[in-house]
């Protein structure tokens, strides 16, 4: 006989039977919960701010919410159990939230970007902090906290109190216990275009965060279901179960999550260089308190990347609570009602000198950022790297940026940069005197190809190649209309600033050369060793250029106070849409033997005027970006002006040949100089002697957490570069020779022998170190030039060959073969047995030197060949 069902078990199907319709209809069980009370008190394009329990008394310390890019923000107030801002008020807070609704639904939400959210969160610290007349205090869950931080960089700390952040990742995964690295990148690459512009879809995102852990999302549904005839025990999880499984989440904007992965791509975010609007900047400049919450179980966030805030923020106090908790138990859990609210309520008392800190909340030590990422299984780890890393389009994983492999450059040494280095090595070997190329063309194809992506940094300012375009369009207009015409020669006297550098670019562009002056110099003398007939001068230097009877325009510093010489020609006063181009006119003209810059060296009596043409100037471009392993990712930091070779040959140069961004600094100080360098995330640095050794003798703590993976420049002593890499051991140097007399480029990129310039860079002409005899290059029997013997001493001659050079020296024939040209750089080499080159000294009288040569050697001239 089978069994007869009792009563209960017929109740219980029924009740499961009813539920479970509410489940299908509603999503869920009713629980009739009503939302805390709040106002909306500002309504913006990208946000609306809530300001909960409106009518508390004043005075209270204010506390702003910040929800992730794919929570809604009802995540703070899921239920009235599980309520943060319920609790926060219970701790005696004024809490506040940003709700960036959904992008999906808000009038241009799909194209928000990251900088949008970081710009939102700091107009809500403002309206907070003007309603309140108290700092506040920022709390960010994953993403949102990353905008707290941002903002809060932005702000210069300014109405910010603190920063709190729970299980917001600075750093990417290491997921090559998933697949292998750089295929599992390169895929997801691929897509980087299409989800920039598409985003992802709520019901993608809802279903990528419910399988994120697929074993516990079907035991939790198991569970459910089969206490489903239990209402009672069911509602009070209710809330949290149907917000987690339908209600969280919204879609993502695609530039949003591209431009936030990127940074994390590229570790922005922790080496700085993040660009919001218009400015730089870096967490290394978070100075106020900063308390972060970090999940034991949390694969999404996991502990390694969350404590790399200690890295990012070496200038603020950290203090960190960790839960035996995933992500999501960060904000909503019986961990998180226990700890992670109250902890926030006494984080707010500590910082205002009120009471202590319960045992749960430590400070955070500097070397806890390193442990190893928590366990995961491999659907969680392509969960992650799906939605969190999908569309950031970058090739290689930060780490290996910042390897070794960036100083193995050379032919030989290549390696695996040769694929990247090739079109620049194939561009030097194929130009020839008659190739169009300039700085003007380079710039221009950058503002095709990366018109939205940052050109330069000036103050911390960004300039995109779009508008660096316009800027110079509008200065050639002026130019033209004020009658400079192609090949005449413009002097350049003006401080480095971006209107500098637009000024030498559009003179480029015109086809005019630009003589760049040296302020503080002779300036007279300049312009007749540069046949100077108008000077381009900023508006400090204007009435110094007024002095010489020359035209004078003045470019840059647009304000109501600016002292313009009766006379001079305000640029800044043309209109660009009503100026009319002759008909001669055409852009970039140049070609790689016409002369494009004159650059000026020695003093007084001793100054020398050196030509440079546009396939010099190519030349160091290509060579010194291929050198120093550029990719549009670095960015170089210059404080060599404009004038100076450095500037132009190798900072400005480098950069614009690789696309990578330059950071100009007008004026170098050791005390800023690390702040500088987080802000723009300078990867490259140019040096000088003069500058190297006041940062190798600075104090121990402004030089860490840097993203620096190179200097390079030229003349360092051995002894200094011995310090240098003693002091910064994890940082390349590349040491360079580059002279402004010849097209010699020489580079030591493997780093190996310190105090060498190594070999000719690929792409640059031979050289050879040749004998000296009582000032003159000595000769044989033959009457040919002696090359120097390994370890000899002698004078570096340039093979002119067919190149392309400019300059007063005139080119020795017959050196070493009948029809052969040879450049004198003036400059005494020995070479060691590896072929390496080592500079010893500039010959006395250089500038004489090339001279005296070419009489003794012009009497061998007719000797036969070899």
């Amino acid at each position: 006989m089978g069994s007869t069902p009792t009563a209960s078990n017929i109740d219980r199907v029924i009740a499961t039977i009813v539920n479970g319709i509410e489940v299908a209809r509603y999503g869920g069980l009713k629980t009739e919960e009503e939302p805390a009370p709040h106002d909306v008190v500002a309504h913006e394009p990208v946000y609306r701010l809530r300001h909960y329990y409106p009518d508390s008394p004043a005075g209270l310390p204010p506390v702003i919410l910040v929800p992730p890019l794919s929570q809604v923000a009802v995540v703070w107030d899921i239920s009235p159990q599980t309520s943060a801002v319920a609790m926060l008020r219970e701790q005696g807070l004024d809490p506040w939230v940003v709700d960036f609704g959904d992008p999906a639904v808000e009038p241009g939400g799909n194209e928000r970007t990251f900088g949008d959210h970081v710009l939102a969160v700091a107009d809500a610290v403002q309206r907070v902090r003007q309603a309140t007349g108290r700092d506040v205090h920022l709390v960010g869950y994953c993403q949102g906290g990353i905008f707290c931080y941002t903002a809060t960089a932005y702000l210069g700390n300014a109405g910010v109190a603190s920063v709190i952040a729970l299980g917001s990742p600075l750093t990417t995964l290491d997921i090559d216990r998933v697949v292998p690295q750089d295929l599992f990148w390169g895929i997801v690459g691929l897509e980087s275009k299409i989800i920039g512009k598409t985003g992802l879809p709520r019901w993608f995102v809802t279903q990528l965060f419910n399988w994120s852990s697929p074993h516990r999302n079907i035991r939790n549904d198991i569970e459910f279901l089969l206490a489903l005839h239990d209402r009672e025990s069911l509602l009070p999880r209710e809330p949290q179960r149907k917000f987690l499984k339908t209600g969280a989440w919204i879609s993502w904007s695609g530039p949003a999550l591209v431009e936030l992965l990127e940074l994390l791509a590229d570790n922005r975010l922790v080496e700085g260089g993040v660009v919001i609007g218009d400015r730089t900047v870096g967490f290394a400049d978070i100075t106020c308190p900063i308390l972060t919450f970090v999940g034991e179980a949390d694969f999404l966030a996991p502990p390694a990347t969350v404590r790399a805030v200690r890295r990012a923020a070496p200038n603020a106090d950290i203090h960190e609570c960790t839960l035996p908790v995933g992500h999501f138990g960060l904000p909503v859990s019986s961990h998180a009602k226990q700890k992670t609210w109250p902890g926030i309520g006494a984080w707010v008392r500590w910082t205002n000198g009120e009471g202590d800190l319960p045992d749960f909340i430590h400070e955070l030590e500097p070397s806890s950022d390193v442990e190893a990422p928590a366990p995961r299984g491999s659907i969680a780890g392509l969960t992650y790297g799906a939605g969190l890393v999908a569309g950031t389009g970058f090739n290689l994983p930060a780490a290996l940026s910042r390897a070794g492999k960036h100083l193995a450059t050379t032919v030989v040494e290549l390696s695996r940069e040769a694929a990247a280095a090739a079109p620049r090595l194939v561009r030097l070997e194929s130009m020839g005197p008659r190739t169009t190329i300039s700085y003007g063309a380079l710039l221009d194809d950058l503002a095709r190809s990366r018109p939205d992506k940052v050109a330069f940094l000036f103050a911390d300012r960004v300039h995109t190649h779009a508008e660096t375009k316009q800027r110079i369009d509008s200065v050639v207009c002026g130019l033209v209309s004020a009658g400079v015409r192609k090949g005449e020669r413009v002097g350049v006297l003006m401080h480095t600033r971006p209107s500098s550098l637009v000024a030498i670019a559009a003179l480029n562009r015109i086809g005019a050369v630009a003589v760049l002056h040296r302020p503080g110099h002779d300036l007279a003398e300049e312009i007749r060793l540069g046949h100077v007939t108008k000077i381009l001068a900023d508006p400090e230097h204007a009435a110094t250029a007024a002095t010489t009877a020359l035209p004078v325009f003045v470019l840059g510093a647009v304000h109501e106070d600016r002292d313009i010489p009766s006379g001079a020609v305000d640029l800044e006063q043309v209109d660009p849409d009503h100026a009319r181009l002759p008909a001669w006119y055409r852009a970039n003209p140049g070609c790689a033997g016409d002369v494009a810059f004159v650059l000026f060296g020695g003093a007084e009596e001793q100054t020398r005027a050196d030509l440079i043409t546009n396939g010099r100037w190519a030349t160091s471009a290509l060579a010194a970006s291929t050198a120093c392993a550029l990719t549009p990712g670095d960015t170089i930091y210059s404080s060599s002006p404009l004038h100076h070779p450095t500037g132009l040959l190798l900072a400005t140069a480098a950069a614009t040949a690789s696309g990578a961004r330059v950071a100009l600094i007008d004026e170098f100080d050791p005390e800023t100089f690390w702040s500088q360098v987080r802000r723009n995330r300078a990867t490259v640095v140019t040096y000088t002697r003069d500058m190297l050794e006041p940062l190798v003798d600075a104090p121990e703590r402004i030089r860490k957490n840097h993203p620096i993976r190179l200097f390079v420049g030229s003349a360092m002593p051995a002894d200094l570069w011995r310090r240098v890499s003693d002091r910064f051991g994890s940082v390349g140097v590349l040491e360079m020779y580059a002279s402004t007399r010849s097209d010699a480029i020489l580079g030591n990129v493997s780093g190996r022998k310190i105090g060498s310039v190594g070999k000719p860079l690929p792409g640059t002409p031979r050289v050879c170190v040749v004998e000296m005899e009582d000032g003159r290059i000595r000769t044989g029997e033959d009457g040919y030039a002696v090359p120097a013997r390994p370890g000899q001493v002698g004078q570096l001659l340039v093979d002119a060959s067919g190149k392309i050079f400019a300059g007063n020296d005139i080119a020795l024939r017959g050196v070493f073969d009948r029809d052969d040209e040879w450049m004198a750089t003036g400059d005494l080499f020995r070479v060691d047995r590896d072929g390496d080159f080592w500079f010893v000294t500039s010959m006395p009288g250089a500038t004489e030197q090339p001279d005296e040569c070419l009489l003794e050697l012009r009497a061998v001239e007719t000797a036969p060949a070899q």
